[in-house]
């Protein structure tokens, strides 16, 4: 995994904590799935979330953002992952 440089740490935690994993093929954190909480179909029919790069760039979670544009990041992706649950 090369994760680019310069991604905010605290979200790499948020990612991290939330089981999602980065994924080079995508530039892009993608959700770990679990067939056991989901139907086969519903499984099989069904893309990963994910959260790209330029996501993250575009909320302040990459690169040099100023700190209040990253605290405002970080509490959208704290809400993009729950919702992704």
């Amino acid at each position: 995994m090369t994760m680019p440089s310069g991604t905010d740490s605290k979200a790499v935690q948020l990612f991290d904590q939330a089981g999602w994993l980065w994924s080079d093929a995508h530039k892009a954190f993608v959700e770990s799935r679990n067939p056991e909480r989901e139907t086969t179909d519903e499984y099989l029919r069904r893309e990963p979330a994910r959260v790209g790069y330029g996501e993250l760039r575009d909320h302040g979670l990459a690169g040099s953002a100023p700190l209040a544009t990253r605290e405002a990041g970080l509490r959208w992706l704290h809400e993009r992952l729950s919702a992704a649950r």
